[in-house]
């Protein structure tokens, strides 16, 4: 028997720039063995393989959080609707869509329930208790030893043709980068992590040890701190030179080719999936990566085309740069192996084959339901 499986997440239309979205999609677009129904809202519809039907329950289709009236809505969606033997939920855990879907789940006892973890609570304590599944998916390996019984499939992303060096100019010239430049790039949050500011401390110090270096910020301000936070270091760094700050950016796969590297050298994922989508995609165009040294950004090392650094220690920043900065040989080899880090680790189309089997599994035998200690 095919799986029909129903995906519970934001609605999935453009934009893609929300990770919980974006996984969801390209597991609905690369399996091959299941057959799909995801919500989308009006009147947009995204096109999805022939296996996937699409149901406009949302009215609002906005980037970030749905309000608490779409989210009724998908509750109301949820009890009525009864074509799925597999319901798989993709959101952060939380007290109160939780307690919605345990109640959902006695209404259709017979419907397996899959849960994907994409990202965790500072305190893993508090995460335990919004796991309510017959399956819980992790996307780290990291994330899947904190709770009993979880699985780690990680993140997938499309992988496209190989990016030519015209291409790479290409892209470095739509944004002005000048070609003596070394861009380290930082396209994450501002107000989640103390990493902006971070990266911001060295700036000034790169000017002098580091000339060639110039620090990117591409970074979205979807709330009041966050817009905040820009303005304040847009104000302290304008004196200098050698950082940008473009905001959010569409197209980001044409700004992650343009740069020489990508940064992340952070000391906390909260609110970030637990192996960032932007650092895969980074990879994906052959541009290599710099992490901070904690869990799980380490199980994206393993390979030449990834470096850490202490998220606490400035001084290895400002150093690590400046020697990327004057090994162009080292830095070619590192993106030879971006790529291939990329290829053999995180296409979405091995990630899809994981769900497959997963949702074949359950459909099959059935499933004991894993209770989180």
């Amino acid at each position: 028997m095919t799986p029909r499986v129903l995906i519970v997440s934001k609605p999935l239309v453009p934009p893609w720039n929300d990770s919980g979205k974006n996984v969801a999609r390209d597991v609905v677009t690369f399996a091959r063995t299941t057959d799909f129904t995801v919500l989308t809202a009006r009147p947009v519809a995204s096109p999805f393989p022939a296996n996937v039907t699409q149901v406009p329950v949302y009215r609002d289709a906005r980037t970030f959080g749905p309000r608490l009236i779409e989210n009724a809505r998908v509750a109301w969606f949820l009890a009525r609707q009864r074509t799925a033997n597999i319901v798989h939920y993709f959101f952060a855990p939380n007290r109160t869509t939780s307690s919605v879907a345990r109640a959902i789940a006695k209404l259709h006892r017979s419907q397996k329930t899959v849960q994907t973890v994409l990202s965790a609570p500072r305190d893993v304590a508090s995460l335990l208790p919004n796991l309510f599944a017959d399956r819980i998916v992790t996307v780290s390996r990291f994330r899947a030893h904190q709770i009993p019984g979880a699985v780690c499939i990680p993140p997938g992303i499309p992988i496209g043709e190989c990016p030519s060096s015209d291409a790479r100019s290409s892209a470095r010239h739509r944004f002005g980068f000048d070609t003596e430049a070394f861009v380290a790039l930082y396209a994450g949050d501002l107000e989640f992590s103390n990493t902006a500011n971070f990266i911001a401390e060295c700036v000034p110090r790169l000017a002098l040890a580091a000339p060639r270096v110039r620090v990117v910020f591409a970074c979205r301000t979807k709330t009041q701190l966050a817009r905040d936070i820009d303005s304040r270091l847009r104000a302290e760094l304008r004196a200098y030179s050698n950082v940008s700050f473009l905001g959010e950016v569409v197209g980001i796969r044409e700004l992650l080719l343009a740069a020489d590297v990508a940064l992340l050298p952070t000391d906390d994922t909260f609110a970030k999936i637990d192996l960032p989508l932007v650092l895969l995609e980074s990879l994906e165009v052959g541009t290599p990566i710099l992490v901070g040294r904690i869990e799980p950004l380490t199980e994206l090392l393993g390979n030449d085309g990834a470096l850490a650094v202490d998220p606490r220690q400035s001084d290895e920043l400002v150093a690590t740069l400046k020697l990327l900065s004057e090994s162009h040989n080292r830095v070619t080899q590192m993106r030879e192996a971006a790529r291939e880090a990329a290829v053999s680790r995180f296409d979405a189309r091995d990630m899809a084959a994981a769900y497959d089997a997963l949702y074949a599994e359950l459909s099959a035998r059935g499933v004991q339901p894993v209770v989180p200690g």
